[in-house]
């Protein structure tokens, strides 16, 4: 963090250095951003929050469904569903 950039830019004050830095972080623990604060093994969290939600969306008439939460819990499925997808090509890609 305390190198420079070709143009004799501090890398720590260029917001494309920064950008590419949180992109690396993102791309390798993709749940970070998704279930901050885990401990452990972020799958699992993504994993326990999944089963939650498809439990919910059993009930046709429940909060998944209809109410005010509805379209914010349809959202945080298919978000989770793209980080479980990403951290399974990433687990499948290491081994």
């Amino acid at each position: 963090m305390n190198g420079y950039l070709a143009d004799r830019t501090p890398i720590r004050a260029s917001p494309d250095a920064w950008k590419w830095l949180v992109q690396m972080e993102r791309e390798i623990n993709p749940a970070a951003t998704v279930v901050p604060g885990a401990t452990g093994d972020p799958g699992k969290s993504v994993e326990g929050e999944l089963i939650e939600l498809k439990k919910e969306m059993a009930n046709t008439n429940g909060p998944y469904w209809k109410g005010p939460e509805a379209e914010k819990k349809q959202a945080r499925y298919r978000q989770l569903l793209d980080v479980h997808e990403r951290l399974k090509q990433k687990s499948g890609a290491a081994a």
